[in-house]
């Protein structure tokens, strides 16, 4: 009996050994560099990158966070997954379908003044932070990102670039090599001479105005002056005479000076145009 008994475990234990399947959970924390595997990790404490060093997750990784975990990049953190193995960060969940462990969030990944991104394909879920960076040069790739459930989704100092979840969010960094507009765009780009031109144009207009205004009222007290009998009145239609010309020439004067600059400016910003082009 004994015999018979040992041989059906020994059946079963070379049975048992062909189809058993060893996971692929792994549980990294702290400081990390170097390449990690496709894989799925769970972080229980915040996973530091030094600087000078560089952290690498490759197509098809799935990291999985604690609440009070995250990660903080002060080196390099690339990220490039594929359409078809994207790399996933989200919270770490016992119970998944359950409503007290919903409310929970991870940290998110923080990048130091001194740190780099490079993500391609990943998703980035359940979150305080989805991504935070210093400003933009700390970006390098930041391309087909899906974003949900953060409570921030990519900030860049302090603002928000977004806020809704996004599938597919992409952030455009410009090759700084090369100029960032030509031609038309490049003049929108540049305020100096429409600034210019408005200006010169407000004065002259206004100075047109005042010029007409203030002529009109100087040559009315004018006449009152030549028809004053007494002196009181004479010397008060005098000083407002005097005071209206002072007035219009003053207008005079503005519509004389910014005329010819508004000129000289529209002619200076063709002469720019037909040479860029």
């Amino acid at each position: 009996m004994t015999k018979t008994v040992i041989e059906h475990l020994i059946l079963l234990f070379l049975i048992y050994i062909p189809f058993q399947v060893y996971s692929d959970t792994l549980h990294i924390s702290s400081e990390q560099s170097g390449a990690f595997e496709k894989a799925e990790y769970i972080i229980e404490k915040t996973i530091i990158v030094p600087e000078d060093e560089k952290l690498k997750f490759l197509p098809g990784s799935k990291l999985f966070f604690f609440p009070s975990a995250g990660i903080k990049v002060y080196g390099s953190l690339i990220c490039e997954g594929t359409k078809e193995k994207p790399i996933i960060f989200t919270l770490f969940t016992r119970q998944k379908n359950s409503r007290i462990e919903s409310y929970l969030q991870w940290q998110g990944i923080i990048v130091s003044k001194n740190g780099k991104i490079s993500f391609k394909h990943c998703s980035i879920n359940n979150s305080l932070y989805g991504v935070k960076v210093p400003d933009t040069s700390s970006i390098l790739l930041f391309d087909k990102i899906s974003f949900y459930q953060n409570d921030n989704q990519l900030v860049i100092g302090e603002v928000p670039v977004f806020s809704d979840d996004s599938a597919d969010f992409s952030f455009p960094i410009p090759d700084k090599s090369t100029p960032l507009t030509s031609g038309k765009d490049k003049e929108r780009k540049s305020p100096l001479f429409p600034i210019l031109h408005s200006s010169f144009a407000a004065i002259a207009i206004g100075g047109a105005v005042a010029y007409g205004y203030f002529r009109s009222q100087a040559n009315d007290y004018h006449d009152r002056y030549s028809k004053a009998k007494d002196a009181n009145s004479i010397a008060d239609y005098k000083s407002k005479r005097d005071e209206y010309a002072r007035y219009s020439n003053a207008g005079l004067a503005c519509m004389l000076i910014s005329t010819p600059a508004l000129g000289f400016t529209v002619t200076i910003n063709i002469v720019s145009k037909r040479k860029n082009r």
